[in-house]
């Protein structure tokens, strides 16, 4: 009867290899749903894509030795932006909401000090850097 205990025990153990993978995708589980960097959801990718765009075009208008002469400042500003302050959640009115702004126009008005620079705004990926933090520290 004690053998039969002991067998049993042993079948029920577990070996850490077969539990370390399990705690993993645990681990994952939760970071994805507990307020891990929201880079899946829709306005993520919208965001991401949106920033990618300009920065792309201001890169190629750079590259072949063209100005934009701010258009792309502009439109990044009023369309990253707009999907910046939209997603923040700061149109609720909440008394978070002027703490959301004051963030998001820390981050737009670093963004938009780098496009600013001819030369520099053109290379750089500032509107995805810019979207990449807002998403961060959201």
């Amino acid at each position: 009867m004690a053998d039969e205990q002991n067998v049993s025990q042993h079948e029920n153990l577990e070996t850490p290899e077969q539990e370390a993978p399990q705690e993993e995708q645990q681990e994952e589980e939760v970071g994805l749903e507990s307020g891990g960097f929201k880079f899946i959801s829709p306005m993520a990718m919208l965001m991401f894509l949106t920033a990618g765009i300009i920065d792309l075009i201001g890169f190629i208008i750079a590259c072949v030795g063209l100005d934009d002469f701010w258009i792309l400042d502009i439109t990044g500003l009023v369309v990253v932006g707009g999907l910046m302050f939209v997603d923040s959640g700061a149109i609720t009115g909440t008394g978070k909401s002027k703490e959301a702004v004051k963030k998001m126009l820390k981050r737009l008005g670093t963004t938009e000090l780098i496009e600013i620079i001819p030369w520099v705004g053109g290379i750089s990926p500032s509107w995805l850097v810019a979207v990449f933090l807002h998403l961060k520290n959201k």
